[in-house]
């Protein structure tokens, strides 16, 4: 097989005929014009104006079997070249698994710069394998009106049958729980 073979295509502009007659300094203020409003379209769109502020990273339900205690945690972050407004407040509302009135937590914002807040329950009872448990996020205005919402769905693969009656260990260096009876390790 030989060398590739090139053809060379001869490209022809048409410009219309009211093009033709304005002078180059015409035409080129205009195409200046035109990138500087594709320019000014594109920062527009990386404003801070509106919502959606909120984001929530990773979320679930945690079994600790040491303690013999399941809780459910949250960590609630800004989106992507937002912040959250100085003054403003984070609510949580976790739906309680055993049926009783929403755990709900908040946080003030106080520096603006913070990227996260971590929410945890106190410990829960009534968790259910499979079943969808609700989080709702709220982002509350120093005004008290509310900026943002998010809905964050909980659910968990196994339940709290997992866990054992009474804590195993109890303390820091892991004693033995003496209430806890033999099988519970």
């Amino acid at each position: 097989m030989g060398p590739p073979q090139y053809r060379r295509v001869m490209a022809r502009a048409t410009i219309p005929a009211e093009e033709a007659t304005k002078p180059m300094a015409t035409t080129a203020r205009s195409l200046w014009g035109a990138a500087v409003l594709a320019a000014a379209m594109a920062l527009a769109g990386c404003e801070q104006a509106g919502p959606p502020y909120l984001e929530a990273q990773g979320g679930s339900f945690i079994f600790n079997y040491r303690l013999a205690q399941a809780y459910a945690g949250v960590m609630v972050v800004p989106r992507v070249h937002k912040t959250f407004p100085k003054g403003s407040i984070i609510e949580v509302s976790f739906q309680d698994p055993a049926g009783g009135p929403a755990i709900v937590m908040k946080k003030d914002v106080t520096d603006p710069r913070r990227l996260t807040y971590s929410f945890e329950t106190p410990a829960l009872r009534g968790i259910k394998a499979n079943t969808d448990y609700t989080a709702t996020i709220r982002l509350i205005g120093a005004d008290g009106g509310e900026l943002d919402k998010l809905v964050k769905i909980f659910r968990s693969d196994v339940d709290e049958s997992v866990l054992p009656k009474k804590p195993p260990v109890i303390g820091p260096g892991y004693t033995r729980n003496p209430d806890a009876g033999p099988d519970s390790l």
